[in-house]
């Protein structure tokens, strides 16, 4: 499961996918029976939170995952095809996905009249459209990268949910401390919190929440901040 989770984050940091984020799913793939046996007997609710992820499947195969692409390892086939090279390299382009994978699963190959080994063809994995993809070990961790719009709303609630406690820190309030929050903004972020609504309250401590307009004038405004190009003023006051 930590396996899972360090996969996963290290894609969200590659992928610049904020951590706040939500995604649709995480697929874990092992072709070692007991390591899939193990996470689909177990409580994965503890990765779907570090991941936040809405759902996690677990398969024993990456056809879903993955195109596989072929070609030559240069430095075993290069003396010994010599000019025949270009003419294998070609083939192995030209392999279907089928007899890459009946390849990668330990079935035989020959190509241009070339018995081929293992050793001498290097298998890459393509993630396919909307999947980043990342192995370690007898792990593999794809993230689903489509963002639906009900995804992109809880994740800009949760964007304001964290300028809420920085600004919270800012006051100097103590985190049990219950309060009130103002919002000016509009478009998505105005659409977020009216949504979202009971979940920044919950998260962070607040008996009120109140979503004006940009334009309106309120007070207090401690702090303008920019979330995904839309401007958010906020303000906070220990609740009465």
């Amino acid at each position: 499961a930590r396996a899972v989770v360090a996969l996963g984050l290290t894609l969200r940091e590659r992928e610049r996918m904020g951590a706040r984020r939500p995604l649709a799913s995480v697929t874990v793939v092992s072709h070692d029976p007991a390591v899939v046996e193990l996470l689909r007997g177990r409580d994965n609710s503890d990765i779907l939170g570090e991941l936040n992820v809405k759902r996690m499947e677990v398969s024993s195969d990456d056809t879903a995952l993955v195109d596989l692409a072929a070609k030559p390892n240069l430095k075993l086939l290069g003396k010994r095809l010599g000019g025949k090279l270009r003419a294998v390299s070609a083939g192995l382009q030209g392999l279907g996905q089928a007899e890459l994978r009946a390849f990668a699963a330990g079935g035989p190959l020959t190509v241009e009249g070339e018995a081929l080994q293992a050793e001498d063809v290097l298998l890459v994995r393509a993630p396919k459209p909307g999947l980043v993809v990342a192995s370690e070990g007898a792990l593999t961790v794809a993230l689903d990268t489509a963002v639906t719009e009900a995804l992109r709303l809880e994740g800009l609630a949760r964007e304001i949910v964290n300028r809420v406690q920085n600004l919270r820190k800012t006051a100097d309030l103590d985190v049990s401390t219950r309060i009130q929050i103002t919002l000016r903004c509009g478009g998505a972020l105005a659409a977020a919190a009216q949504q979202w609504g009971e979940l920044i309250r919950g998260e962070t401590l607040a008996n009120a929440l109140e979503i004006l307009p940009p334009e309106a004038s309120s007070e207090p405004t401690l702090a303008v901040d920019e979330i995904d190009g839309e401007t958010l003023g906020l303000g906070l006051v220990p609740a009465t």
